[in-house]
């Protein structure tokens, strides 16, 4: 759940930014990048609670997408 959902939200903001410029940079996908990395870094952080990150992973992806 938590790769799918971090690809997903990095793919709808690339798709996103294509559709208003179509002349994009690497540099540009990297908010997109940022946030997917923060959210799969806030999963990460406590590791030991593996049913309390997964049911947040399935309340808050959700919601961002």
């Amino acid at each position: 759940m938590m790769h799918g959902g971090t690809t997903a939200i990095f793919a709808v903001m690339a798709q996103t930014l294509i559709e208003k410029r179509p002349r994009l940079g690497p540099l540009d996908l990297l908010p997109g990048l940022a946030v997917a990395i923060l959210l799969h870094s806030a999963f990460n952080y406590y590791p030991h609670q593996i049913l309390l990150n997964t049911a947040a992973s399935f309340i808050v992806l959700p919601a961002i997408l």
